[in-house]
């Protein structure tokens, strides 16, 4: 009877089952999440409801509502300019709250974490700060340019305070370049050029010291204050009648931009490369080049009396710095750094001879500045001052006529008698080659400047050797082209034999060179200049000059000196 389907004791049986699989059940789902939280510790985001449709990113991610912020800040402005209309406050205060509302959008571009935040509120106070300067100077006449420039100074110095870390880079950036641009744009519109220089100065160098923060915005801030050093020197050295509106200027004010210019980088590069030995970059080789061009350029254009001179001694200054940190500071594998600082002293040495020495004396220095160079050289064992030497001799056979004089000797008409300037370069490359084999063979050898010195002396000797006979034979009869042709074969084939038979004899192999050398311009000699003047019997002899020239060298060449016996 209890058994029955319908009994309350069956009943009550069915309900126990189900109570103890309910338990069980519970306790396997107990398990299971302390399972998932030992293995996930990271909570699992929930699903989305399929009654609420996903939105894109830039909806749901703040694109728009740091945009819609941006739009705030830009009507604020409005309304400050609004109060500048009615000009209820005065200037300077109007002038402060402006400087703190765009200052608070700084501040929320640099403490924002998103580069897209960041980036809108920078923009936003610069677009607040440009026009408002720009409309209280040149509409409502309310701000001086003295102020403009302090104001753009403290939004620079802001900037650089709040932007700090990698993360911020573009505000500094924006920051930066805007302010740049804006301190341009007011120099052309107010005519003051000198308070905005400043600023354009003041900026370089944060951001040229500054290397983690300010290395991006280097480029574009050195471009925009090498164009306004060259602005300030454009427009002052035009006639008063041009530039009445400008204020007048000492021309110390005119000189000592560029100047400032230049010590700025210059210095930035010296603490890199001669200090931290970091390898110098193409924007700073450029950028001091620049720099220095600018800074001679003010002290040529508006400098004293003297102002050659004290470019002159300038240069030969920074020359010897160069050197001193090339061989003393540089590491032996940053070959850039070394070209770079190499080739800037050699063009100092050369700017400030050419600047400095006296008209008459400037061969004698470069030729004094060639052999000391080569003596140096020699005695560091250094073949950068030896490439030195040799630009220096090549200079100061370019200025003194020497090689316009081989040239006319060996190629076209014979000149007067040289100079003396001539003779001072001749024997300076004589003495430049002897100096220069005292360096061990090691370093000599695979260096082109032996070859250049040796080369230098052997031309200009046969050039004096074919006016000396040319002079010499007009004593006797009249000295035709075709007479000159001959005389010039004769000399450059007795040539060829003497350096190939001193390079065998010497162990030489610069000097062989030579005489080869000597002989392919005896062969282009002969094809343009004897067989044009058309004299049979003497094109004759100049061809067996030559043919006899060529069977005798490669003997000449390969002789070797025999060894006396002990």
């Amino acid at each position: 009877m209890n058994n029955l389907p319908g009994s309350p004791d069956r009943l009550n049986t069915r309900l126990d089952e189900f109570d103890q699989r309910i338990c069980a059940l519970e306790q396997r789902i107990a398990l299971l999440e302390h399972a998932e939280k030992t293995m996930a510790p990271a909570a699992t985001p929930s699903a989305p409801s399929p009654l609420l449709p996903s939105l894109p990113h830039w909806q749901a991610g703040g694109t728009f509502p740091v945009l819609g912020t941006a739009m705030l800040g830009i009507a604020g402005a409005y309304l400050l300019r609004a109060l500048a209309e009615t000009r209820v406050l005065p200037a300077a205060a109007l002038e402060f709250v402006a400087v703190a509302y765009e200052s608070a959008w700084l501040a929320a571009g640099a403490r924002s974490r998103a580069t897209f935040a960041a980036t809108v509120y920078t923009c936003t106070s610069v677009l607040i700060l440009a026009p408002m300067l720009w409309e209280l100077t040149m509409r409502f006449k309310m701000m001086p340019a003295g102020a403009d420039a302090l104001t753009l100074v403290a939004f620079v110095v802001v900037a650089f305070v709040l932007a700090r870390g990698a993360a911020r880079t573009p505000v500094l950036r924006i920051a930066n370049i805007s302010a740049a641009a804006l301190c341009l744009a007011l120099a052309v519109a107010t005519h003051a050029n000198l308070p905005f220089l400043a600023v354009l100065l003041s900026t370089a160098e944060l951001c040229e010291f500054a290397q983690d923060q300010g290395k991006n915005a280097r480029p574009l801030i050195a471009l925009a204050a090498d164009a306004g050093v060259w602005m300030l020197i454009f427009i002052y050295r035009a006639p008063q009648s041009t530039r009445a509106d400008y204020p007048a200027l000492n021309a110390a004010w005119l000189v000592a931009p560029g100047f400032l210019l230049f010590a700025i980088f210059a210095l930035g590069v010296a603490l890199r490369s001669a200090w931290h030995r970091q390898r110098i970059s193409v924007f700073d080789t450029v950028q001091v080049t620049i720099a220095f061009l600018l800074a001679a350029c003010g002290l040529l254009c508006f400098g004293p009396a003297t102002k050659e001179m004290i470019l002159g001694l300038i240069c030969l200054a920074l020359a010897a710095a160069l050197h001193v940190a090339e061989f003393a500071f540089l590491r032996a594998q940053d070959r850039r750094s070394q070209i770079v600082f190499g080739a800037w002293s050699v063009t100092l040495i050369l700017s400030g001879i050419w600047f400095a020495a006296p008209a008459g004396a400037q061969i004698l220095c470069l030729a004094i500045s060639a052999i000391a160079a080569t003596v140096a050289a020699a005695w560091l064992r250094r073949a950068a001052l030896a490439w030195h030497a040799t630009v220096l001799l090549l200079a100061a056979g370019w200025f003194s006529g020497l090689l316009a004089y081989a040239f006319h000797a060996l190629a076209g008409t014979p000149a007067a008698a040289p100079s003396t300037n001539v003779w001072l370069t001749v024997i300076c490359a004589v003495v430049c080659y002897g100096l220069v084999q005292l360096r061990p063979k090691a370093l000599c050898e695979e260096q082109p400047f032996p070859f250049l010195f040796a080369a230098m002396a052997a031309v200009a000797a046969a050039a004096l050797l074919v006016q000396g006979c040319a002079r010499l034979a007009a004593t006797a009869f009249q000295v035709g082209p075709h007479h000159l042709a001959l005389i010039r074969s004769l000399i450059l084939c007795a040539a060829a034999l003497a350096l190939a038979f001193s390079g065998a004899r010497w162990r030489r192999a610069e000097l062989t060179q030579i005489g080869y050398a000597v002989l392919v311009l005896e062969a282009v000699k002969l094809v343009v200049e004897d067989l044009r003047h058309g004299h049979l019997a003497y094109v004759a002899a100049s061809v067996c000059l030559f043919a006899f020239t060529l069977i005798a060298i490669p003997r000449v060449a390969h002789a070797r000196r025999r060894e006396k016996p002990s």
